[in-house]
């Protein structure tokens, strides 16, 4: 957790500094020297200082002097480069009309872009480090009253004790249900709201918190109320532990903000590199494997009479039903009614079977669902529909699982939920893998997940 708080002024004189001398460095040390300068140096040296005085007008317009404190740092140097592209594109858009482009150096131009960014990144990250500095020794420390202490309270609490270079300090509590995290000079608690009025009025407190649970609405608009004329800066930070939200991304609409509560997370970038890596991948192992595919269905056919594959209708995405593909384990049987999980030593099971689901080679066939666009490599691994039934209803937010494609593998798999779940409990765990996974995704967390099961994920205990 990285911040930045500037004082407005000095920090736009020293951006509007360092885009001019940047301008006028690019001219007299350029990155590359392969170009001749066709025009008079002196149109480059005043470009420069035009566009100092735009950077002065237009940096604070990209909101980049405003407190910082508490905010990602990359957040800052992604604004700050979108400002400064700008700046750039503005002026050399006006060179390019003024001279035409014959006449616009682009070893002047290449040079300004690298040297203002990195002397603005070096700027702020040198201020950055500074204020943290500062802050880590209690200097330049916001105090604040956090009211509400359940779970979120507390874990916002906690971050501001790891992380005293973001520069705030809890002065006061104000919960009557929980108790207080115990540390030397730890927050006082209040209990009346005529004590905040009193507190705010002294001037002893910069920022409010509240983190209170939805359900304590009222509370929050009494207090905001007494508040209402008192010039202190209130933050809500909503208490979103008490809901399974799996995308709370705020959005307009029919001309209101609104929250997603069980939405899956927005695919973006990384969403169609997932899509392209599943069909990719899965048509490369199915290429690879073919020899091995051969070798267990023969193993298969000679040793017990049946079909190769196991089909078995499943649930995907949204709750369709797709057929799933599976190297036949056991016996061919019939289910009467209730579909039972393999267990240990289960009759059921060849010779064959065993191998293959102890080393989870049955699986591979599902590489067919990925091609087929049913499943994706990584994801919650897809259950019988009769499972689904019995836990949608045992398991607060079982079908949640539903929100995203199934997978081969998955971060259950990876962290030991795998093979019979035949308690509650076991369930339970895998769940909460799965929702975890919703929760935190991103290809990176796929890669991971392909990478440690290749190495550690093929056979487990659990497995029978």
């Amino acid at each position: 957790m990285q911040q930045m708080h500037m004082r407005s002024m000095p920090a736009r004189f020293a951006d509007s500094f360092i885009v001019t001398l940047t301008g006028w460095i690019a001219l007299k040390v350029p990155v590359y020297d392969f170009e001749a300068v066709t025009t008079n140096p002196a149109i480059f040296t005043i470009a420069s200082v035009v566009a100092g005085l735009l950077a002065y007008i237009t940096f604070p317009v990209m909101d980049l002097y405003r407190s910082w404190r508490g905010s990602p740092f990359s957040s800052l140097l992604l604004r700050t480069t979108l400002a400064w592209l700008i700046v750039c594109t503005t002026v050399v858009a006006g060179l390019f009309f003024l001279l035409g482009g014959a006449f616009i150096s682009r070893r002047w131009v290449v040079s300004w872009l690298i040297y203002g960014i990195s002397s603005l990144w070096l700027f702020r990250g040198a201020i950055n480090y500074l204020l943290k500095t500062a802050r880590r020794r209690g200097y330049n420390a916001k105090k604040v009253i956090l009211i509400g202490y359940g779970p979120l309270g507390k874990l916002v609490h906690r971050r501001t004790l790891l992380y005293p270079d973001v520069g705030f300090q809890v002065q006061y509590v104000m919960d009557e249900k929980e108790e207080i995290i115990n540390e030397t000079g730890g927050p006082a608690r209040i209990r009346e709201v005529a004590e905040i009025e009193r507190i705010v009025r002294s001037g002893a407190i910069d920022e409010i918190w509240f983190t209170l649970a939805l359900s304590e609405k009222n509370n929050m608009r009494e207090i905001m109320s007494r508040l209402r004329n008192e010039l202190i800066k209130i933050r809500w930070l909503p208490d979103l532990f008490s809901l399974q939200i799996l995308d709370h991304k705020l959005e307009e609409f029919m001309g209101v903000p609104a929250v997603h509560l069980n939405a899956s997370p927005s695919p973006g970038v990384h969403g169609l590199l997932k899509q392209s890596f599943d069909r990719t991948f899965a048509a490369a192992a199915l290429a690879c494997l073919s020899p091995v595919f051969l070798i267990i269905s023969i193993a298969i056919k000679v040793t017990s009479p049946g079909p190769i594959f196991f089909r078995q209708p499943r649930q995907g995405k949204g709750g369709r039903e797709f057929m799933i593909y599976k190297f036949r384990t056991m016996k061919v049987h019939e289910e009467k009614g209730a579909v039972t999980q393999a267990r240990r030593g289960d009759s059921r099971i060849t010779k064959v079977g065993a191998v293959l689901r102890k080393t989870s080679l049955d699986e591979l066939p599902q590489f067919i669902n990925v091609l087929l666009g049913d499943m994706s490599v990584v994801g919650p691994r897809p259950h019988a529909v009769e499972h689904n039934r019995i836990y949608s209803e045992r398991i607060e937010g079982y079908m949640l699982r539903h929100l995203v494609k199934p997978g081969i593998t998955g971060w259950a798999q990876i962290n030991g939920w795998r093979g019979e779940t035949d308690t509650l409990e076991k369930m339970e765990r895998r769940v909460e893998c799965d929702i975890f996974y919703i929760k935190n995704w991103s290809f990176l967390m796929d890669i991971k997940i392909i990478w440690r099961t290749a190495f550690r994920g093929w056979t487990d205990q659990n497995a029978y």
